[in-house]
């Protein structure tokens, strides 16, 4: 089981929905040098903070995010964001209430594990996303049952 233990300073009481966890896939970055880029105007205003993960018995886990936390970043996400970034970050998608969100993988360039968390951040699903074909037209949706 996973339990955030601290997201933010105590005084936050925004809700935690949930976080994208990075899948280890490596993809040359040439095949992707004309539609990715290093960052996005969102990407770059996500703020980065530390997020402590706690584990039954195992030491916690800490390690840094980008916080997600306004409609635009959730949005962007790692849309157009090249691999080589994709695999050494991780975003938290923050909520100010909980809510019932899905994930397109349009426009990303690498798999990705996504985590789903409840209001009391606690683990409730973890979704493997495959970014979308060139010829599917329409996006697959990843979203916990």
């Amino acid at each position: 089981m996973i339990e955030f233990v601290k997201l933010f300073e105590r005084r936050s009481r925004k809700f935690l929905i949930l976080v994208a966890v990075l899948s280890q896939l490596c993809v040359p970055l040439a095949s992707y040098a004309t539609s990715c880029k290093l960052a996005t105007p969102e990407w770059n205003n996500m703020d980065v903070k530390s997020v402590t993960l706690s584990r039954l018995n195992l030491s916690p886990l800490v390690s840094r995010a980008r916080i997600a936390d306004d409609v635009h970043e959730r949005a962007a996400g790692y849309q157009h964001i090249c691999p080589q970034i994709v695999d050494v970050s991780a975003i938290l998608f923050v909520y100010q209430e909980p809510t019932r969100s899905s994930f397109h993988m349009n426009n990303v360039h690498a798999e990705l594990d996504i985590g789903f968390f409840d209001e009391d951040g606690q683990l409730q699903e973890i979704l493997h996303m495959k970014p979308q074909a060139e010829h599917q037209d329409e996006p697959k949706y990843y979203q916990p049952e």
